[in-house]
């Protein structure tokens, strides 16, 4: 059975969609999702948020309102009693937040105020992090920076990649969602304040930001990998045969001890992969994918390539 209270639920991606899926299934099913607007994708077709086909599966309204003026009279409109948001991507404003009856309240994948921003979970695993978290605000018209009303934590496992956590996060997120709302609604909430001064802050991240330098030591350039998984992936380039060079995307790899070569330079590991030396240690590309064709193991590349070695990247 439904609540009576009405909710509506801002998010696009993939971390939106899981909870709003959830909720759906919940007795809190939103009476309305406002997403970003369908897009151009790759080779011409339509690119919908996964947020939509989720509410379209359950039948929950969609607005895709561009101007906030116009998504602004739409929800006065509906009087919404709560407003939540999980990875809207937009800064709400003002007349929108102090809108519905018992707040705006925004899901954020950190524990803060750790990792404010847009980013926090590849930010977490970049900076080698043993644990992350999420943290439930009370919106405000600054970003995260409203006061906390629940927080939980979750392990960061060495193989996890920014793909793999933010799936394991967004779980978390529902089931504390779940138990958040009834709170809200009965006004049985604690409000603790974020301090200021521990705050830390992510950045959007661009596709050059993809860019391997093999001035960093190679557990560095790992956790990069795996922050960088799907998104952007992490590249390099190699000049075969004094050609042009290939783009070669490095999908999994694998962190040594290894003082024996040059910064940069290709060798064959012990288990017969391709090993690049980095400022501090080696790092074996266990999965690669040249530009144009499709992924395959590095032991498989150096079949075909064998080329490869002893050359600088």
């Amino acid at each position: 059975m439904e609540m009576e209270s009405k909710i509506v639920f801002f998010g696009t991606p993939r971390f939106g969609a899981v909870i709003l899926e959830g909720l759906a299934k919940s007795k809190f099913k939103p009476c309305l999702l406002v997403t970003k607007k369908d897009r151009l994708g790759n080779r011409g077709k339509i690119a919908i948020p996964e947020t939509k086909i989720i509410a379209q599966k359950h039948k929950i309204k969609v607005l895709q309102k561009e101007k906030k003026d116009e998504i602004y009279k739409e929800l006065k409109k509906i009087s919404p009693d709560i407003i939540i948001v999980a990875a809207y991507s937009k800064i709400l404003p003002e007349n929108i937040i102090n809108l519905p009856k018992y707040g705006s309240y925004n899901i954020h994948p950190s524990l803060l105020p750790k990792y404010r921003g847009p980013s926090p979970v590849q930010f977490a695993i970049l900076s080698g992090d043993e644990k992350t978290g999420v943290s439930i605000f009370k919106m405000n018209e600054k970003m995260d920076e409203g006061d906390i009303i629940a927080k939980k934590e979750i392990s960061i496992f060495p193989k996890d990649t920014s793909f793999s956590l933010l799936d394991k996060i967004a779980a978390l997120s529902l089931l504390l969602l779940l138990e958040t709302i009834p709170k809200i609604i009965s006004k049985d909430v604690k409000l603790e304040k974020q301090d200021d001064k521990k705050a830390t802050y992510s950045k959007i991240i661009r596709k050059e930001d993809g860019k391997i330098s093999w001035d960093k030591t190679a557990k560095e350039i790992e956790r990069k990998i795996r922050a960088f998984t799907p998104w952007p992936g992490v590249f390099t380039f190699w000049k075969k045969n004094d050609k042009s060079f290939l783009r070669i995307k490095i999908i999994e790899s694998e962190a040594i001890k290894e003082e024996n070569f040059k910064k940069g330079e290709v060798f064959k590991s012990k288990d017969k992969f391709p090993a690049v030396k980095c400022k501090e240690g080696a790092l074996i590309l266990k999965k690669i994918q040249v530009e144009g064709k499709n992924p395959v193991s590095g032991k498989d590349f150096l079949m075909g390539n064998n080329d490869f070695i002893k050359t600088k990247l």
